[in-house]
């Protein structure tokens, strides 16, 4: 996990089911920028890039201030290296995007034209 990466942050009930937008969602964005300098490059609707590689602990100790929610921290970038963080209590599990693809079907080719 290294390089740029385009960030978004999603904080859900525990049922983590449940998206929580109000509320609490602003005054944890703030906490993150006072805790982590290296936050900014962190934006909260998944428009920050760079390399926020302090991002853990960070985490980990809004999730600890936090004990009643799930935080899922997106990650992207263009080497397909997607993955979602989940944090809850200090704890963290890491899951890296699955790509499958669709196998071939004569039913779903279509003719291509040509100019």
């Amino acid at each position: 996990m290294g390089g740029w990466f385009n960030y978004a942050l999603c904080i859900y009930e525990l049922d983590a089911k449940t998206v929580i937008n109000g509320g609490i969602y602003g005054k944890v964005i703030g906490e993150i920028y006072c805790i982590d300098e290296d936050a900014r490059y962190f934006v909260p609707d998944g428009n920050g890039e760079g390399e926020w590689y302090s991002q853990d602990p960070t985490m980990a100790e809004i999730s600890r201030r936090y004990p009643d929610y799930v935080f899922v921290l997106s990650e992207s970038n263009d080497y397909d290296d997607d993955f979602k963080i989940y944090y809850y209590r200090g704890c963290r599990q890491v899951e890296p995007a699955v790509i499958t693809y669709g196998e071939f079907d004569l039913e779903k080719l279509e003719e291509v034209e040509v100019v």
